[in-house]
């Protein structure tokens, strides 16, 4: 179901563009350090082998302290309207980052008419990934999150969209705690789902192993054979290779003037779970996340039945994906690239692109 897409032949007279070899983003400290390569591997096949028996980080109290902040925070934010958002720091950044979503979601979550498809959306926040379901033939939609208030707000949304071609519901859960039939029905649940997604979010369950493995209970006990779990998620590999390059071992902060990364303490690559930093970006977050451990998450996850199909970096996406008439004309559309379909991105904008990545698993 996803040839259509990922075979889509380019356009013709579309210039080649290559993205630079890396990009520097200055930390607190006067040493510039390069934050992201496009030499990586794009799939990042496990090299090395970790304990997945080690014990959590940080103390079950303080998982919850966390909790709460996270959840306050979702909470108390307003939601803007259309013309403050485009007053944001980090407008360009959001519509750069919602055309990734798009493309993710048209790769690896399209589905065949007649509309039949089911999706569950993990930490779906305010309903901002909506408009992107429009297109891939689902039936039904349902959005969890921990924020209450973002819930009401998401449920505002759907209600205020035009030509809604599928039923959505949404419900108050924390699904790296506690299992989705506290949210949803037992007889929508053995409807099983197509596709899951979680964006922006999965670094919240890296807590610990047991909000881990709750989570990829949820995702797989009720998803198809052959169904997808899609998301995008900060790429830890980038976080503690800027930080290595920090000559002062006091100083574990560094971003540039639209994001932050502060570490209580140096990562340990024998700790997987539970090492925690803070992540400020102006005008959208400002909570605590912990580091995902890309190689031992496949490894569990591939216990779970998931297949890893693709791990890529933003700015790899956008220079594979740009040349698709689809996806060029919704750049296009959200004003992320110039006439000649390069990036408008400030540096800033644009360093910051290079520390997330999307990923793609399907169910064996």
């Amino acid at each position: 179901m996803f040839d259509a897409v990922r075979d889509a032949e380019k356009d013709a007279d579309y210039p080649e563009y290559r993205p630079p070899s890396n990009y520097n983003l200055p930390p607190l400290s006067d040493k510039d350090f390069a934050l992201y390569s496009n030499s990586l591997n794009p799939l990042r096949a496990s090299s090395k082998k970790r304990n997945l028996d080690s014990p959590p980080f940080a103390s079950v109290k303080q998982h919850k302290v966390n909790q709460y902040k996270v959840t306050k925070y979702y909470n108390d934010r307003p939601d803007f309207g259309k013309d403050a958002r485009r007053q944001s720091p980090i407008f360009n950044l959001k519509n750069f980052n919602n055309w990734i979503k798009s493309v993710l979601i048209a790769s690896f979550a399209r589905f065949n008419p007649p509309s039949t498809a089911r999706v569950l959306d993990i930490g779906c926040g305010k309903g901002g990934d909506l408009n992107k379901w429009l297109r891939s033939n689902i039936d039904e939609y349902f959005g969890l999150d921990i924020a209450q208030v973002s819930i009401n707000q998401a449920n505002n949304r759907f209600n205020d969209m035009r030509n809604k071609p599928f039923k959505a519901h949404f419900n108050t859960l924390d699904c790296f705690k506690e299992p989705l039939d506290k949210a949803i029905t037992q007889d929508s649940l053995d409807k099983q789902f197509d596709a899951v997604s979680c964006q922006f979010a999965m670094h919240y369950a890296f807590d610990s192993e047991q909000s881990v493995r709750c989570m990829l209970e949820n995702v797989t006990k009720y998803l198809k054979p052959g169904g997808t779990f899609i998301g995008t998620i900060i790429d830890a590999d980038v976080l503690v290779n800027a930080l290595s390059e920090i000559d002062d071992q006091s100083n574990m902060e560094f971003g540039n003037s639209l994001f932050r990364i502060h570490f209580d303490k140096r990562p340990d690559e024998n700790e997987i779970y539970g090492q925690k930093y803070n992540f400020h970006l102006e005008d959208a977050v400002d909570a605590p996340e912990y580091l995902i451990q890309w190689d031992s998450f496949t490894e569990l996850a591939e216990s779970y039945g998931l297949q890893l199909i693709t791990y890529r970096p933003f700015q790899d996406i956008f220079y594979d994906q740009i040349h698709i008439s689809e996806f060029k004309r919704l750049a296009t559309y959200l004003n992320i690239i110039d006439d000649m379909g390069t990036p408008v991105l400030s540096n800033d904008e644009w360093g910051t692109v290079g520390i997330y990545v999307a990923f793609a698993f399907e169910k064996i």
